[in-house]
Order: structure tokens, then sequence, then C-alpha cells
């Protein structure tokens, strides 16, 4: 998976240029990474506490590290961009459910019950209060100026300005303005359309010299999105089929980072909103890739095949990617090879 995620050019060329959501799905991918190990650390724990016969609510897990770090991570996902929030709500739903599941393990009775009673303050804790106090101090720099904007009342406004009135009215503002934009743009796109990459975001078109050009093209690796989809059904078959925590995890993780945007309505929109759900795009990938190979009763022929068809696909998203990748990283290339790799007029 995380070689997936470096070989996909969209990843690849926000990267370099460096614009929020980039930050936005680094911060949101630590916070998973600190709840899974949270997860683990949690099961064993609680596997020494308990005794043969378990007594409701069950034993406490005690101080919770990985937990606390992924509260941090939170909040600088919030404090980067507030889109954060809808998958901030899913890992903390996802934390809970795997606290629920970790006692029904331990043969908790009540499981559920158990769970709110024991974790329902650490998590309001660790992963509201701290998200939210990280939020606030991203803001030290406004809180400590003299000529913020909103910050002081001077020119005779008496009115939402200052410390918390001009805090809380700029929030306003900001909401305002991003639920209200809906201006024109020649490469917006509609949520439906991004996992087709229907629509790229042209960020650079020169032409050096007579016959060449110069590209950057927001666009993702059609490999690897395009191979997403029916992973993604095949990782919703292993949740339905299995219960596989790993596969809830990615379906709600992309969820929670794409279906707000269905609900966004006339809002400008671009290809690039579409960073965060990446990283769970290339999970169900590698999740499907573990499914096809079989587990340890597998055939040696079926895992030899499987094997051997995973390396195929491997090096087709890196053939992949370093065909796209002059128009990436804006190498000056001959006008007919850039139009060669330019599939549909959509994408110009």
């Amino acid at each position: 998976a995380g070689g997936l995620l470096a070989l996909d050019g969209l990843h690849f060329t926000q990267s370099r240029i460096a614009m929020l959501d980039i930050f936005l799905m680094f911060w949101l991918v630590v916070a998973l990474a600190c709840l899974v190990a949270d997860r683990d650390q949690a099961r064993t724990r609680l596997a020494r506490r308990v005794g043969a016969e378990v007594s409701w609510p069950g034993p406490r897990v005690g101080f919770r590290p990985w937990r606390l770090a992924a509260g941090v991570a939170m909040g600088a996902a919030g404090a980067t961009k507030w889109t954060a929030a809808y998958l901030v709500v899913a890992l903390v739903l996802l934390a809970f459910g795997w606290d629920v599941g970790v006692r029904r393990s331990a043969g908790v009775p009540a499981p559920f019950r158990a769970a709110l009673r024991r974790e329902a303050l650490p998590i309001a804790g660790f992963l509201v209060l701290v998200p939210v106090a990280v939020y606030v101090a991203s803001w030290a720099g406004w809180f400590l100026s003299d000529d913020g904007y909103l910050r002081q009342c001077t020119g005779g406004r008496a009115e939402h300005c200052g410390a918390v009135s001009g805090w809380l009215k700029y929030h306003t503002e900001i909401w305002h303005f991003h639920v209200t934009l809906s201006s024109s743009h020649p490469y917006q796109s509609r949520p439906g359309s991004w996992p087709l990459l229907a629509r790229p975001v042209l960020y650079l078109y020169d032409t050096p010299a007579p016959g060449t050009s110069k590209v950057i093209l927001g666009i993702g690796t059609p490999a690897i999105w395009w191979a997403a989809l029916p992973a993604l059904v095949a990782t919703a078959w292993r949740w339905l089929s299995r219960r596989d925590w790993r596969a809830a995890t990615t379906l709600v993780g992309f969820g929670a980072a794409f279906l707000p945007w269905l609900l966004a309505g006339n809002r400008t929109m671009f290809l690039f909103y579409a960073l965060p759900m990446l990283p769970f795009m290339c999970l169900a990938l590698a999740l499907s890739a573990g499914m096809a190979l079989g587990g340890s009763r597998a055939s040696a022929l079926r895992r030899r095949g499987v094997a051997l068809a995973v390396g195929g696909y491997a090096l087709l998203v890196v053939g992949n990617f370093f065909w796209l990748y002059p128009i990436l990283a804006a190498k000056v290339i001959p006008f007919e090879a850039y139009r060669a790799r330019i599939w549909f007029e959509s994408w110009v």
C-alpha cells in the first residue's frame, strides 16, 4: 500500500506543490496509524489482565500514549483544513468500535456498555479535547499578534473583534466563504468523477521552445485509481463475509473522505480534494491482493499464480507512473509526447 501511494501521480504532484491537501492527508494517516498501534496495545494489555472469570465491565486498559498521539495528529489535521472533521469523527467511532471488539474478545459481558463505561471519558479526552486544544494552539500566532484580522478593536469598531469575539467572527466568515463558494473554474470537477480521474487540474503549461511542452498535470495514476474501484467492492465483501476489521477501517476511511463531498451542492471543487481518499484506496488494493493470495492453507499453485499476477500489476503501476512522470514534473518534452499522455480530451 505504501509503494502504491508513492507511485501515485496526484500524491506526487501535490507533494511537490505543497498545497494544504497533502498535509491534511499526512496528519490523517498519522492519526490512523497511531490508533491502529493503540488497538494492538490495548488488546495485549487486556489479554494480560483478564482472569479466568471476567466480570463486567472488565479491567482498565491504562494510559494509552498512542491514543494521545492520535489526538494530536487529529488536531493538526483539523488545523490544516476543516474537512478533516469528517474523517476525525469516523476515526473516533472506529476507535470506540475497536474498544467494544476487544472487550467482546476478552469475554466481557455486555461489551458495548462496558466499553462505554470504561472508554467514553478517555476517548472524550484524547480524541476530542486534545484535537480541540491543538486546533486552538495552531492560532497562537493570531492570538499573540497586534495586527491580525479582527484581533484589535480599532477605528471605532467595537463589535466582533478582540481575542475571543474576533476569533469567533473570523471563523464565521471562513465558514460563510466556503459554503457559498460557487464561482466557475475551468478545472473544477464533481466528486462523482474523481475516482475515474475524469477532470484533472492543469497547474502549468508552457512552450519553452517551438514544438515542445512543459506541463504539470494534477492527476492520479490510472492503474491505481481505476483498479481501486473493484478493490473497494472486494473489500466490502471481505467485511460483510468475514467481519474483517481491516476491511471496515478501509471502507470507513474512504467513505468519510469521499461521501461528504457528494453533499456539498454547487460548491467549486477540484480533483485534489480527493487526496485523503487515496491511502484508503491503496489499502483496499493491498487487502485485495492479500485476499487473492489466500491464507496459509491456500495451495502453492494458487499462491504462485496470484503472486505473479500481483507482481505484474505492481510493474504496471510503476510503468504507468513513469509514463506520466514528464507531465507531472514539468519536464520539457516534444509536443507529440505530451499529447500521447493525454488519453482523454477532458484531461486538458
